[in-house]
């Protein structure tokens, strides 16, 4: 809010403060003090022409090269913090892809769960955890002597070669790789798995692999986990999740416990979704504030350029190519502004950047390119719109205009 505040008094207040330095009667050229201007011979008289207006108004431009500043530095300071803030939940968040999970510590018919929830896919198994070991030599990275192995009746004697998840140690690190090349045989505690295969197939549910999983065949798993749980992973578009398997458990009085995933989903992209908001509404108002300071300097700067444009359309020169003049101005003005910028917005986005992986372990800084020429193309259409707009206003004859 600080810095909004203090975006607003700049670029609304500075550049009008510097504009009334100079009285109206000054600003024409018959009144003005000139100084000798070099200008790099050109065969092109409305680049020329350009040129020199540039040189002789750059006093009288700096209000707008200052406009073109802050808004390239505020703008791109914001998009910076929301491109940061993104790309960290992104590879940080690991986001389930089903809307239930459901575990229970009894035989509870959750078939018939997932069809009063109409869900429409879903899986049921057994699970339990172990500890283990398993060769040294099996390993990719990452050896431990002891592992910590879910064990589920879900397949065919296959253990899941990859580890996703994210480890908050020294800083938030999302890994993901394999970890094993090959495995001979799995220690149990007092029991030993042979012929043990290594599949990169995840089922529904298990996007966060924390711990390793080893998929068994139904009477291997018994064999195995003489005590174990009951788990429904689903996706549905039910509406009332919580409360009908509030009731249910309630009612049938089961020992079981629910995530509500697809609740959670929402609330986070509704977060995300306040952020954006918050930030590009921020941004959307520094752009208002920039076009209204632009416009009435613009017009201010036209308006006291009467008697030069009038005197130019006298002697023959097109509508269009004094149109096209004032573009190139435009241009001249709009690149220095965005080019004094620069710096401050890589040395921003330089400090955001260090900052951020203090916590998150991110594995390169995030440039915003795009953003840096939308900005400079939209202060661009900006200026060019509000000094070709003031002069297309002037409805006075040449005469007039010449005699001011």
């Amino acid at each position: 809010i600080i810095f909004t505040f203090i975006i607003v008094i700049l670029s609304a207040i500075l550049p009008l403060k510097n504009v009334r330095k100079f009285k109206v009667m000054e600003l024409f050229r018959i009144n003005e003090k000139t100084e000798k201007i070099k200008v790099p011979p050109l065969k092109n008289f409305v680049l020329w022409l350009s040129i020199t207006n540039y040189l002789r108004q750059k006093e009288k431009y700096k209000s707008l090269i200052i406009c073109v500043f802050i808004s390239c530095l505020s703008v791109s300071t914001f998009v910076i913090i929301l491109n940061y803030g993104l790309k960290s939940l992104k590879d940080f968040v690991i986001m389930p892809k089903y809307d239930l999970k459901i575990t229970s510590e009894e035989d509870y018919d959750l078939k018939q769960v997932a069809k009063d929830l109409e869900s429409k896919q879903y899986i049921t198994y057994k699970s339990c955890q172990k500890e283990g070991k398993i060769a040294k030599e099996n390993y990719i990275k990452n050896y431990k002597e002891k592992e910590e192995f879910q064990i589920t009746n879900l397949g065919k004697n296959e253990l899941i070669n990859r580890v996703n998840k994210i480890e908050k140690e020294k800083k938030i690190t999302h890994l993901n790789y394999k970890k094993f090349k090959n495995i001979s045989v799995i220690t149990l505690e007092n029991t030993k798995l042979d012929n043990i295969k290594l599949t990169d197939k995840i089922p529904l549910g298990f996007d966060e692999l924390d711990s390793t999983v080893i998929n068994l065949e139904n009477d291997i798993f018994k064999s195995v986990c003489e005590t174990y749980q009951n788990n429904l992973i689903l996706k549905t578009n039910f509406q009332g999740m919580d409360e009908y398997l509030d009731d249910l458990i309630k009612t049938k009085e089961l020992d079981m416990t629910y995530i509500n995933v697809k609740k959670a989903r929402e609330i986070t992209n509704n977060i995300i979704t306040t952020i954006k908001i918050i930030l590009y509404t921020v941004c959307i108002m520094i752009i208002l504030i920039m076009t209204s300071s632009s416009v009435n300097i613009s017009i201010a700067n036209t308006s006291y350029r009467k008697r030069e444009l009038s005197s130019l359309k006298s002697i023959g020169l097109e509508s269009h190519k004094i149109i096209i003049s004032l573009t190139l101005e435009s241009l001249i003005i709009s690149i220095k502004g965005w080019f004094y910028a620069l710096p401050f917005i890589f040395i921003i986005n330089k400090y955001i950047y260090l900052s951020i992986t203090e916590v998150f372990a991110l594995k390169k800084m995030i440039l915003g390119l795009d953003i840096i020429i939308i900005n400079l193309v939209i202060v661009f259409i900006i200026i060019t719109s509000s000094i070709i707009i003031s002069y297309k206003l002037d409805k006075n004859s040449l005469i007039t205009n010449i005699k001011k």
